[in-house]
């Protein structure tokens, strides 16, 4: 080959080659519309198409404080660090380029200067130089809002803002210029109705709008009707009217009777109170009542009176020979239970500690054996229960309180008398477990409240003094509830 016939070569080749290349280049094509034109730092709507792919749209907005991109997902961005926030911008954006230099392209301020190079200026259609960040790729950035003063350019297919719509409907870059079937594929679009405003499409595309219908003359019949119409529907406004001022009218009366319906019935259940704290007293307090006239006249037997003595004697450490003779049956069951359960106590550790109680408790033992005679003499039994049984528990309940108003904590050996002697004499604990029981009327008398407690309205919090059933009668038991 001659020397001339080389140089022609390597000349073609070395004009050929950048054109070569530059049409093996990838595009991306950047499509934005500002959400408020008048402020930029509201966000853009963002479309990116590449030779391959399309984005679809998705919103971009700034961070109040530090002004830094993001990716609008529909939550508030607190919380989400710079490193989070630059990756989905990174998945968003600059996973579009062929390659870029992700040391350039790795912060939310690297992507922020990025994408103030993308939107700045107002040209429908222009090239971006996106080198600094590594980015090879032809660059192009289609602003939307100014399309809408220059819709004329997308009227020519031949033109290159032509050519960049009709790929973003077709959904990748596939050619410069828009093909036979741009304005069908543009109109029947609706990512084009989300980017460019309907009137642009309309100019553009030279869309006819609907034209108004033409006004026809109404004849005197239809005029007649409405007038017709009208003039009932005004009566009927002003019925409605009256009816709901009377609505109103009677409303107030209403109310006005239930409020005083409301107040009898506060005033009624005051009363209820006061008359059930008047007559909520135990049961053997009334029978001693009952009992106290009769009592200063009946006659006492020798062995009672003997019986007395020897309790006093006991109480004051008097040794004596008297010796408590029993004739009833009951009687004598209640002393020989409760003659062995004392000598458990005396053994219990609970008392061999504490002598002072120890002593108290014998005071309580020798009174409820003094009163033993009472069953010879023809007292009867629930009436013996009510003035010597119950307030014998009752004493012995309030050796282990520390203040009349606190819970019971009488220990376990103790307990075990009381239901025997209980079983005994058939006489039933009114169950209540604190924390859980709710209040009865019926079984429980309130001896004060909490107000400030977790628990439901009317729970039991503690127990101040037992409550029995004995032959269908209720001495209640005294409760402290929550309300």
């Amino acid at each position: 080959m001659r020397p001339a016939s080389f140089a022609f070569f390597f000349i073609t080749l070395f004009l050929i080659a950048p054109l070569y290349a530059q049409s093996e280049q990838a595009t991306v094509c950047f499509y934005y519309k500002r959400q408020n034109p008048v402020n930029p730092d509201a966000g853009y709507t963002f479309f990116i198409v590449n030779n391959k792919q399309a984005s679809g749209q998705f919103v971009l907005r700034y961070a109040p404080k530090s002004k830094f991109p993001y990716i609008d997902l529909g939550r508030p961005i607190s919380g989400v660090n710079d490193v989070e926030v630059a990756q989905m911008l990174s998945n968003r954006i600059a996973s579009f380029f062929s390659d870029y230099d992700r040391r350039k392209l790795s912060t939310p301020l690297q992507f922020r200067d990025l994408i103030d190079i993308i939107t700045d200026g107002s040209r429908v259609l222009k090239q971006v130089n996106l080198a600094t960040y590594g980015v090879k790729d032809r660059v192009l950035a289609f602003d939307a809002d100014a399309a809408d003063a220059n819709y004329m350019l997308l009227k020519e297919p031949n033109a290159l803002e032509a050519g960049a719509l009709y790929n973003l409907v077709v959904g990748s870059w596939k050619t410069n210029t828009a093909q036979l079937d741009y304005r069908e594929r543009v109109l029947k679009s609706s990512v084009a109705r989300d980017l460019l405003t309907s009137q642009t499409i309309q100019k553009a595309f030279e869309i006819e709008l609907p034209s108004e219908p033409q006004k026809q003359e109404l004849t005197a019949e239809i005029r007649a009707l409405i007038n017709n119409t009208e003039e009932r529907a005004t009566y009927a406004l002003i019925v409605a009217a009256l009816a709901v001022l009377a609505a109103g009218f009677l409303g107030l009366i209403i109310f006005s009777e239930l409020r005083k319906r409301v107040e009898q019935f506060n005033k009624f259940e005051s009363r209820l109170k006061h008359l059930d704290i008047k007559i909520n007293r135990p049961f053997y307090q009334q029978a001693s009542e009952k009992d106290s006239s009769s009592e200063a006249s009946s006659s006492r037997t020798t062995e009672y009176l003997l019986a007395r003595l020897s309790a006093l004697e006991q109480k004051l450490g008097v040794q004596s020979g008297n010796a408590l003779m029993l004739h009833n049956d009951v009687a004598k069951q209640i002393q020989s239970l409760a003659q062995q359960h004392w000598h458990t106590l005396q053994q219990s550790t609970v008392f061999s500690e504490q002598p002072e109680l120890l002593g108290r408790l014998q005071i309580y033992f020798s009174e409820l054996f003094a009163a033993l005679p009472d069953l010879d003499n023809g007292l009867p039994l629930k009436t013996f229960i009510q003035k010597h049984i119950v307030p014998h528990i009752d004493r012995i309940d309030s050796l282990f309180q520390t203040e009349p108003d606190a819970a019971l904590n009488t220990p376990e050996v103790v307990t075990n008398y009381f239901k025997d002697l209980m079983q005994l004499l058939d006489i039933k604990e009114i169950d209540i477990k604190q924390k859980v029981s709710k209040f009865d009327i019926e079984k429980h008398e309130k001896a004060g409240v909490i107000l400030k407690t977790p628990l439901d309205s009317g729970t039991i919090i503690k127990v101040v003094r037992r409550g029995f059933i004995y032959n269908g009668t209720v001495r209640k038991a005294q409760v402290v509830k929550a309300e």
